[in-house]
Protein backbone atom coordinates (compact mmCIF):
# COMPACT_ATOMS: atom_id res chain seq x y z
CA UNK A 1 0.00 0.00 0.00
CA UNK A 2 2.76 2.75 1.16
CA UNK A 3 4.72 1.71 -2.13
CA UNK A 4 1.46 2.59 -4.13
CA UNK A 5 0.87 5.78 -2.25
CA UNK A 6 4.84 7.25 -2.76
CA UNK A 7 4.41 5.88 -6.43
CA UNK A 8 0.89 8.21 -6.87
CA UNK A 9 3.02 11.39 -5.34
CA UNK A 10 4.36 13.89 -7.90
CA UNK A 11 8.59 13.36 -7.59
CA UNK A 12 9.98 17.08 -6.42
CA UNK A 13 11.17 19.22 -8.77
CA UNK A 14 14.39 19.78 -9.46
CA UNK A 15 15.58 23.08 -9.35
CA UNK A 16 17.95 24.11 -12.08
CA UNK A 17 21.15 25.65 -11.83
CA UNK A 18 21.55 29.22 -11.19
CA UNK A 19 23.59 31.64 -13.24
CA UNK A 20 25.69 33.45 -10.95
CA UNK A 21 27.92 36.65 -11.49
CA UNK A 22 30.82 34.76 -11.81
CA UNK A 23 28.90 32.52 -14.29
CA UNK A 24 27.60 35.50 -16.41
CA UNK A 25 30.44 37.71 -16.27
CA UNK A 26 32.47 33.79 -17.91
CA UNK A 27 30.14 33.81 -20.75
CA UNK A 28 30.46 37.40 -21.55
CA UNK A 29 34.25 37.51 -22.17
CA UNK A 30 34.25 35.10 -25.23
CA UNK A 31 31.75 36.87 -26.74
CA UNK A 32 33.05 38.86 -30.17
CA UNK A 33 31.32 42.39 -29.67
CA UNK A 34 31.34 42.57 -33.71
CA UNK A 35 28.80 39.50 -34.59
CA UNK A 36 25.18 40.41 -34.04
CA UNK A 37 24.33 37.18 -31.65
CA UNK A 38 27.35 37.63 -29.83
CA UNK A 39 26.34 41.26 -29.33
CA UNK A 40 22.56 40.50 -28.90
CA UNK A 41 23.40 37.35 -26.17
CA UNK A 42 25.67 39.72 -24.04
CA UNK A 43 22.70 41.96 -24.07
CA UNK A 44 20.24 39.27 -22.78
CA UNK A 45 22.63 37.92 -20.70
CA UNK A 46 23.58 41.41 -18.93
CA UNK A 47 19.47 42.80 -18.79
CA UNK A 48 18.04 39.06 -17.58
CA UNK A 49 20.25 39.23 -14.56
CA UNK A 50 20.57 42.30 -13.44
CA UNK A 51 16.91 42.98 -13.76
CA UNK A 52 15.76 39.46 -12.48
CA UNK A 53 12.90 39.58 -14.65
CA UNK A 54 11.32 36.40 -15.80
CA UNK A 55 12.52 35.17 -19.58
CA UNK A 56 8.67 35.61 -20.71
CA UNK A 57 8.99 38.98 -19.41
CA UNK A 58 12.58 39.50 -20.52
CA UNK A 59 11.81 39.00 -24.85
CA UNK A 60 8.67 41.21 -24.02
CA UNK A 61 10.30 43.93 -23.18
CA UNK A 62 10.17 46.99 -25.92
CA UNK A 63 12.81 49.97 -26.34
CA UNK A 64 10.55 52.57 -25.49
CA UNK A 65 10.42 50.31 -21.67
CA UNK A 66 14.52 51.69 -21.35
CA UNK A 67 15.17 55.14 -20.04
CA UNK A 68 19.15 55.88 -20.47
CA UNK A 69 20.34 57.54 -17.55
CA UNK A 70 23.14 60.47 -17.75
CA UNK A 71 25.70 58.36 -15.14
CA UNK A 72 25.77 55.66 -18.07
CA UNK A 73 23.43 53.23 -16.71
CA UNK A 74 19.99 52.54 -17.87
CA UNK A 75 16.71 51.46 -16.30
CA UNK A 76 13.65 49.37 -17.57
CA UNK A 77 10.11 50.14 -16.68
CA UNK A 78 8.06 47.03 -16.11
CA UNK A 79 4.57 46.80 -14.46
CA UNK A 80 5.41 49.60 -12.42
CA UNK A 81 8.91 48.34 -11.26
CA UNK A 82 11.92 50.45 -12.15
CA UNK A 83 15.11 48.09 -12.96
CA UNK A 84 18.23 49.25 -12.93
CA UNK A 85 20.94 48.08 -15.09
CA UNK A 86 24.58 49.15 -14.10
CA UNK A 87 27.45 50.92 -16.55
CA UNK A 88 29.38 47.62 -17.79
CA UNK A 89 25.60 46.00 -18.38
CA UNK A 90 24.19 49.02 -20.44
CA UNK A 91 26.87 49.21 -22.54
CA UNK A 92 26.48 45.77 -23.68
CA UNK A 93 22.75 46.59 -24.26
CA UNK A 94 23.44 49.70 -26.19
CA UNK A 95 25.93 48.09 -28.60
CA UNK A 96 23.43 45.42 -29.70
CA UNK A 97 20.86 47.92 -30.32
CA UNK A 98 23.43 50.01 -32.29
CA UNK A 99 25.01 47.06 -34.37
CA UNK A 100 20.92 45.82 -35.12
CA UNK A 101 20.03 49.54 -35.86
CA UNK A 102 17.11 49.37 -33.65
CA UNK A 103 15.50 52.11 -32.63
CA UNK A 104 11.79 51.16 -31.83
CA UNK A 105 9.85 48.07 -30.95
CA UNK A 106 11.38 44.33 -29.24
CA UNK A 107 14.42 45.01 -27.63
CA UNK A 108 15.61 41.40 -28.60
CA UNK A 109 15.15 39.57 -31.64
CA UNK A 110 16.64 36.89 -33.59
CA UNK A 111 19.88 37.32 -35.72
CA UNK A 112 19.56 35.21 -38.92
CA UNK A 113 22.96 34.95 -40.49
CA UNK A 114 21.68 36.51 -43.84
CA UNK A 115 23.14 40.07 -44.38
CA UNK A 116 19.91 41.47 -45.61
CA UNK A 117 18.41 44.47 -44.26
CA UNK A 118 16.11 44.62 -42.15
CA UNK A 119 16.67 41.20 -40.71
CA UNK A 120 16.31 41.82 -37.13
CA UNK A 121 12.47 41.45 -37.11
CA UNK A 122 11.07 38.78 -35.08
CA UNK A 123 11.07 39.19 -31.35
CA UNK A 124 12.86 36.10 -29.71
CA UNK A 125 10.38 33.97 -27.73
CA UNK A 126 11.10 32.21 -24.39
CA UNK A 127 12.04 29.15 -25.41
CA UNK A 128 14.88 30.80 -27.19
CA UNK A 129 16.10 32.38 -23.79
CA UNK A 130 16.92 29.23 -22.79
CA UNK A 131 18.45 27.94 -25.76
CA UNK A 132 20.90 30.75 -25.65
CA UNK A 133 21.79 30.04 -22.04
CA UNK A 134 22.66 26.49 -22.55
CA UNK A 135 24.44 27.06 -25.33
CA UNK A 136 26.70 29.83 -24.07
CA UNK A 137 26.66 27.53 -20.81
CA UNK A 138 28.53 24.60 -22.65
CA UNK A 139 30.89 27.59 -24.43
CA UNK A 140 32.40 27.83 -20.61
CA UNK A 141 32.09 24.59 -19.65
CA UNK A 142 29.09 24.32 -17.76
CA UNK A 143 26.43 21.74 -17.49
CA UNK A 144 23.70 22.59 -20.23
CA UNK A 145 21.23 19.93 -18.66
CA UNK A 146 21.20 22.11 -15.06
CA UNK A 147 20.65 25.52 -16.75
CA UNK A 148 16.97 26.64 -17.93
CA UNK A 149 15.44 30.15 -18.94
CA UNK A 150 15.28 30.99 -15.44
CA UNK A 151 18.50 30.44 -14.47
CA UNK A 152 19.24 34.15 -14.10
CA UNK A 153 16.97 34.88 -12.15
CA UNK A 154 18.06 32.19 -9.76
CA UNK A 155 21.94 33.00 -9.88
CA UNK A 156 20.93 36.60 -9.12
CA UNK A 157 18.38 35.63 -5.75
CA UNK A 158 21.43 33.64 -4.61
CA UNK A 159 23.83 35.95 -5.08
CA UNK A 160 21.87 38.47 -3.44
CA UNK A 161 21.14 36.21 -0.77
CA UNK A 162 24.76 35.75 0.09
CA UNK A 163 25.80 39.27 -0.12
CA UNK A 164 24.01 39.77 3.04
CA UNK A 165 20.56 41.10 2.08
CA UNK A 166 18.29 39.85 3.68
CA UNK A 167 15.15 37.43 2.40
CA UNK A 168 12.80 40.32 2.47
CA UNK A 169 14.84 42.43 0.97
CA UNK A 170 15.35 39.99 -1.71
CA UNK A 171 11.65 38.99 -2.40
CA UNK A 172 10.56 43.14 -2.61
CA UNK A 173 13.62 43.32 -5.26
CA UNK A 174 12.29 39.74 -6.98
CA UNK A 175 8.48 40.92 -6.50
CA UNK A 176 7.81 37.75 -4.69
CA UNK A 177 4.93 37.46 -1.60
CA UNK A 178 5.88 34.09 -1.28
CA UNK A 179 8.45 33.03 0.92
CA UNK A 180 8.06 29.63 -0.18
CA UNK A 181 9.39 30.33 -3.64
CA UNK A 182 12.35 32.11 -2.44
CA UNK A 183 13.03 29.04 -0.31
CA UNK A 184 12.72 26.99 -3.42
CA UNK A 185 14.77 29.08 -5.69
CA UNK A 186 17.83 28.66 -2.92
CA UNK A 187 17.42 24.95 -1.89
CA UNK A 188 20.94 24.42 -3.85
CA UNK A 189 22.60 26.89 -1.53
CA UNK A 190 25.71 25.69 0.60
CA UNK A 191 25.03 24.99 4.02
CA UNK A 192 27.12 28.01 5.12
CA UNK A 193 24.48 30.19 4.04
CA UNK A 194 22.08 28.60 6.82
CA UNK A 195 22.06 30.82 10.14
CA UNK A 196 22.94 27.66 12.60
CA UNK A 197 25.45 26.90 10.42
CA UNK A 198 27.18 30.04 10.18
CA UNK A 199 27.19 30.49 13.94
CA UNK A 200 28.53 27.07 14.67
CA UNK A 201 31.22 27.66 12.09
CA UNK A 202 32.12 30.70 13.90
CA UNK A 203 32.44 29.38 17.31
CA UNK A 204 34.53 26.41 15.79
CA UNK A 205 36.39 28.62 14.03
CA UNK A 206 37.21 30.57 17.31
CA UNK A 207 36.48 33.81 15.35
CA UNK A 208 34.45 35.96 18.39
CA UNK A 209 35.80 34.10 21.57
CA UNK A 210 34.28 37.38 23.38
CA UNK A 211 30.81 36.28 22.22
CA UNK A 212 31.30 32.67 23.00
CA UNK A 213 32.63 33.67 26.35
CA UNK A 214 29.85 35.54 26.76
CA UNK A 215 27.61 32.25 26.23
CA UNK A 216 29.17 30.58 27.89
CA UNK A 217 29.08 32.66 31.30
CA UNK A 218 25.52 32.97 30.87
CA UNK A 219 24.55 29.22 30.18
CA UNK A 220 26.46 29.11 33.66
CA UNK A 221 23.96 31.24 35.36
CA UNK A 222 21.24 30.01 34.32
CA UNK A 223 21.55 25.96 34.38
CA UNK A 224 19.61 24.89 37.23
CA UNK A 225 22.16 22.26 37.92
CA UNK A 226 25.47 23.01 39.04
CA UNK A 227 26.83 19.72 39.51
CA UNK A 228 25.97 15.95 38.06
CA UNK A 229 25.62 15.22 42.14
CA UNK A 230 23.14 17.90 42.43
CA UNK A 231 20.79 16.05 40.48
CA UNK A 232 21.29 12.15 42.37
CA UNK A 233 18.59 11.86 44.70
CA UNK A 234 20.03 11.68 48.13
CA UNK A 235 18.92 8.04 49.49
CA UNK A 236 19.54 8.68 52.81
CA UNK A 237 16.87 11.64 52.80
CA UNK A 238 14.57 11.51 55.81
CA UNK A 239 11.17 10.39 55.20
CA UNK A 240 8.68 13.73 55.21
CA UNK A 241 6.88 13.80 58.57
CA UNK A 242 3.20 14.17 57.24
CA UNK A 243 2.96 11.73 54.82
CA UNK A 244 6.26 9.61 54.86
CA UNK A 245 7.45 10.54 51.47
CA UNK A 246 11.21 11.02 50.74
CA UNK A 247 11.88 14.65 49.95
CA UNK A 248 14.87 15.92 47.87
CA UNK A 249 16.37 19.37 48.10
CA UNK A 250 13.36 20.40 51.16
CA UNK A 251 10.59 19.40 48.77
CA UNK A 252 8.12 16.73 49.04
CA UNK A 253 8.36 14.61 45.95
Amino acid sequence: MWRAMRRALPAPRRQKRGLSINDVERMLAPLNPAVPRDARDGALLSVAYETQLRRAEVVALNLDQVRWEPDGTATVLIQGWVKEISVGMTRWLRHWLMLAGLTEGALFRTTPTSNQPGRFTTRLSDRDVARIYKRRAVSVGLDATEIAGHSTRIGAVQDLLAAGYTSAEVMRKVGWNCARTLSRYTEHLQPQGDAMARLVARRASGGDEQDAAKVAARERDQWPLQSVSSAVPDDSAAPNAEDGSPTFGGRAQ
